[in-house]
């Protein structure tokens, strides 16, 4: 099976293909548990990286890895983004992000998987994702945590 859909909410994955949640397929590994049935999902290699390389631009939001962040964040205003690949809001927001980038051309715009980062995902205490913290000259000055309207975070990033 590739993907499990379970009509009443919660149910229970972990280590499975595909799961079904919220109008959204999200990806998993291993065994998939919904309604008591067990589900057997094929087995992929997960120790193979997938997705975008880190460290590159993707339309004008750039991606960090953990040497680059210091100095990526040391002047102006930058918002960083803290995003996992499995996550299918972090994706979706990758918009908006561009969006911002190209309306705000002096806010540097920023993100940070926080898989392959977990060190900074600790330091910035995320707890989840997607999380948004706007720095001024190497300082957090402003946090939001989940997906905001466009609108928002334009009008606080002029007033950092």
């Amino acid at each position: 099976i590739d993907f499990a859909v379970a009509d009443e909410d919660p149910f229970f994955v972990a280590d499975g293909d595909l799961r079904y949640s919220g109008g959204i397929f999200l990806p998993v590994t291993g065994l998939l548990f919904a309604e008591s049935v067990l589900l057997f999902a094929p087995e992929r290699d997960c120790s193979k990286k997938r997705g975008k390389k880190r460290g590159r631009k993707m339309g004008k939001v750039t991606e960090l890895k953990e040497t680059e962040f210091t100095s990526a964040v040391s002047s102006g205003v930058v918002l960083v983004d803290f995003w996992a690949p499995w996550c299918g809001p972090c994706r979706s927001f990758l918009v908006i992000l561009d969006q911002l980038a190209e309306a705000l051309p002096e806010v540097k715009v920023c993100k940070v998987n926080v898989d392959d980062c977990p060190a900074l995902a600790a330091q910035f205490e995320v707890q989840t994702v997607p999380t948004l913290v706007a720095f001024k000259d190497g300082q957090a000055v402003r946090r939001w945590v989940g997906l905001h309207p466009k609108a928002v975070l334009l009008d606080a990033l002029q007033n950092v």
